[in-house]
């Protein structure tokens, strides 16, 4: 049972990243377009969709499906709970989902043409999870102590 929900998180994971790096990139582009032009009503469509239908459902399946492995681990006696590496990749799981939440914010800021951010903003916001994601890896895979 174990082996599926680490193929239902790597899964969801994966998902989850590619919402977290794709909306700010239609941020970036949305900040070009008119409020109320058809071109900004077609990105605020694209970003309710992508954050509503995919980053949601991603972001609760890679949570859920963690801690169903986690609760098998702690049944096996496997627990690494007590491990840096396992607090390290779930302070910064924390830090990605804070940051999939302010997502909406900003999302929220274009739909009522309050954004106050430049493309340049929204370009270095996109970096922030990549950073997150590579330190992710490297704990799980390294599993330092």
């Amino acid at each position: 049972m174990y082996a599926w929900f680490k193929i239902l998180h790597i899964v969801a994971f994966t998902s989850w990243m590619a919402g977290l790096f794709y909306l700010p990139r239609l941020f970036v582009y949305h900040c070009g377009a008119s409020y109320g032009s058809d071109m900004d009503k077609t990105f605020r469509v694209m970003e309710y969709k992508l954050y509503y239908y995919i980053m949601w459902p991603a972001m609760a399946g890679a949570l859920l499906s963690g801690v169903c492995m986690l609760f098998i681990q702690y049944i096996n006696g496997e627990f690494a709970g007590f491990q840096l590496w396992a607090w390290v990749k779930w302070v910064c799981v924390a830090l990605l989902v804070w940051y999939h939440l302010r997502l909406n914010t900003y999302r929220l800021r274009f739909v009522t043409n309050t954004n106050i951010h430049s493309h340049r903003f929204y370009r270095l916001l996109n970096e922030a999870p990549t950073v997150i994601f590579i330190v992710i890896v490297i704990s799980v895979v390294i599993k330092f102590t």
